[in-house]
């Protein structure tokens, strides 16, 4: 992947610009609190999973920050859903977020997750070997309900995608659709755009292709006609698989993490070619990769055990505001996806 020209440059050209938190989960059952600004990392907390497991990461994964409430939501190896929320050390589990309404099968631990429009969408691990039309790609929409800023499980929509291959590339016939990772706009006009990184076995030679989530039918069929409509392969060589990606705060930038190696990049969302950042964000992490294995999938600018500004959630609720306006107003026509 190759760096974006230009405007991926100016956003590291002042720091301060592209300054904020992104969150990224260690093989060692931690997670990490990225400083952008000081291209640091630091211990955040843990999750009680540790070690590489026949299914999962042993991880956390699935990472995806709320930015109105600033909570963190992951996946853990047992397949519950987690929160950190916005002035905790200790995650929870999301009540009624079991695997079973999550619609997770098995013990394939989802490996992908984003959050968009107050709902955690994510796609789920295919079960290897079986035949496409019986085992399609599905991509899950959760939403929540909500006692001040604590979510509870509310339910889950799922669409069933055939336009979206579910072969690992290189490897003809053996359906995986391995991530990789998800990150999706939100504000401007590529709002609710879905970006994605998949990978084989071997962890390269994945595939890089975006849907169009905004305005999408809450109907099933609908809804998966429609996404189905939208999909576009951009890349469908990747070269780097395992990469973990996030949007700087005013989604024009889309960074990665590669999990196997510790490098991080920049991606080209027009081209799915990216390059090595000049100045690299953090060193590496501790556990069986050197990179983080998930990242949440855009920066925050407040970081999530801090307490809430002014007034608490209803503060936070009007900075998003004023972040929807300033993304409105602010994003390069230049980017545009076309």
């Amino acid at each position: 992947m190759a760096l974006i020209a230009g405007f991926a440059v100016a956003a590291w050209a002042n720091p301060a610009s592209a300054s904020g938190f992104l969150y990224g989960a260690g093989t060692d059952g931690n997670i990490y609190e990225i400083n952008t600004h000081t291209r640091t990392s630091k211990f955040l907390t843990t999750t009680g999973f540790t070690g590489l497991g026949p299914y999962g990461t042993g991880a956390a994964n699935a990472l995806a920050n709320d930015r109105v409430r600033n909570n963190l939501f992951f996946i853990t190896p047992d397949n519950n859903l987690r929160v950190l929320q916005q002035g905790s050390s200790t995650p929870t589990l999301v009540s009624g977020a079991t695997p079973t309404n999550l619609g997770i099968k098995g013990q394939l631990q989802p490996q992908n997750g984003a959050f968009y429009n107050n709902e955690f969408w994510f796609f789920s691990r295919l079960e290897p070997g079986t035949k496409a039309h019986i085992n399609p790609v599905t991509l899950n929409r959760v939403s929540f309900s909500y006692e001040d800023s604590t979510p509870s499980f509310l339910r889950r929509i799922s669409y069933n995608l055939s336009a979206v291959p579910n072969n690992t590339t290189g490897h003809k016939g053996i359906l995986k659709n391995n991530f990789g990772d998800i990150s999706i706009v939100t504000g401007g006009h590529k709002d609710g755009y879905l970006f994605a990184t998949t990978n084989n076995d071997y962890n390269n030679n994945g595939r890089f292709f975006r849907l169009k989530l905004a305005n999408l039918s809450e109907d099933p069929i609908k809804g998966a006609a429609a996404l189905n409509h939208s999909y576009k392969q951009i890349n469908g060589n990747l070269g780097a698989g395992a990469l973990q990606t996030a949007f700087d705060s005013s989604y024009s930038t889309l960074f990665a993490n590669a999990s196997t190696t510790g490098n991080w990049l920049t991606v080209n969302i027009h081209t799915g070619v990216a390059k090595a950042m000049a100045v690299p964000l953090t060193g590496k992490f501790p556990g069986a990769f050197p990179g983080v294995v998930d990242l949440s999938d855009s920066i925050t600018n407040v970081p999530i055990p801090g307490p809430l500004p002014l007034l608490g959630a209803a503060a936070a609720f009007g900075w998003s505001r004023k972040m929807r306006k300033r993304i409105n107003t602010t994003f390069p026509s230049t980017n545009s996806v076309g």
